[in-house]
């Protein structure tokens, strides 16, 4: 792959998790783009949500692949990312959340998580954001259970398709 088209497909990605985080935003739930303060050491997560109100940590993995399909092997490298994924709340930098906040949160201000909850009794849910349902692939359409026309789930994984 040549250079720009990655470029193009970086940028592509990008602007679906800014998409996606800024619907957390607007809920009032602190959102950490992980992939943008991380790049390709974000380790599968993209963006951490981290919501007061409903006592919830969401770690979600975005797809906006428009040619690409999500098989299964797809599927369930996604699952086992977000299943590994050590998440430390007491360990965030707080320099790399404020500086990443005032380079990406635009006119919303978020205020750094109070360290007085005790995160280890929040739930922590792990979600896969895909840009399309075109893009997935029929096979693994038997090991996903509907919940709703445009909501899937795989084991604990909730699979959000073309949210907007």
């Amino acid at each position: 792959m040549i250079e720009s088209e990655n470029d193009f497909f970086k940028q592509k990605g990008d602007k679906y998790e800014k998409f996606v985080g800024k619907k957390f935003e607007e809920k009032g739930d602190l959102v950490i783009y992980n992939g943008f303060i991380n790049g390709y050491a974000d380790q599968g997560v993209d963006i951490i949500c981290i919501s007061i109100a409903t006592k919830t940590i969401h770690l979600i993995q975005c797809k906006n692949w428009t040619t690409m399909r999500m098989t299964l092997a797809h599927l369930q490298a996604v699952y086992q990312k977000l299943e590994d994924y050590n998440f430390d709340c007491f360990n965030l930098s707080v320099e790399a959340i404020n500086n990443h906040q005032n380079a990406y949160a635009g006119n919303v201000r978020l205020t750094l998580v109070n360290t007085q909850h005790n995160f280890a009794k929040f739930k922590v849910r792990k979600t896969l954001y895909l840009a399309s349902e075109k893009v997935v692939d029929l096979e693994i359409g038997r090991y996903l259970t509907m919940m709703s026309p445009t909501i899937f789930k795989y084991k604990e994984l909730k699979i959000v398709m073309k949210v907007g």
